[in-house]
């Protein structure tokens, strides 16, 4: 399905109970991250490793970065601080999370402080129209 909506896989993280996809898509110039699972920390490390090399090859062009976490059953307290990493990479436009639970989504927007995300949504469908209103990658960020 994902194939279908433009996206290519990148890259697939895997332990016993849990699993990260990386996708890229040429067409909105993004980076989308699909957690399911059990995200457990040394998990999110693996993922965060890899993201900043695949970040560090994007020779200069910047690139959105989303996290669909709608299919994540639990995730370790600390991935918050861990997540904060996104935030530092070079060539990273808009940092946006999605979430479809309204009570995680309350717990998102208070420790917001902390992982920083720039937008959170209720579906991949409003972060779409977000980025077709933007019509181009944020990319202020990392340039001071």
């Amino acid at each position: 399905m994902r194939r279908k909506m433009g996206m290519d896989l990148m890259k697939t993280f895997k332990n016993k109970r849990g699993q990260i996809n990386v996708f890229r898509s040429e067409k909105d110039l993004s980076i989308i991250v699909t957690p399911q699972g059990f995200i457990s920390k040394r998990l999110l490390q693996q993922f965060l490793q890899e993201l900043k090399v695949i970040t560090e090859n994007q020779a200069g062009l910047s690139m959105n970065h989303i996290i669909d976490t709608s299919k994540v059953v639990f995730a370790n307290p600390l991935n918050l601080f861990y997540l904060r990493e996104i935030k530092k990479l070079k060539g990273i436009g808009w940092y946006m999370v999605i979430v479809p639970n309204p009570l995680l989504r309350i717990l998102v927007f208070l420790t917001k402080w902390i992982n920083k995300p720039d937008k959170v949504f209720k579906s991949m469908e409003d972060c779409q129209i977000f980025l077709t209103e933007q019509g181009d990658v944020k990319t202020y960020r990392n340039d001071f």
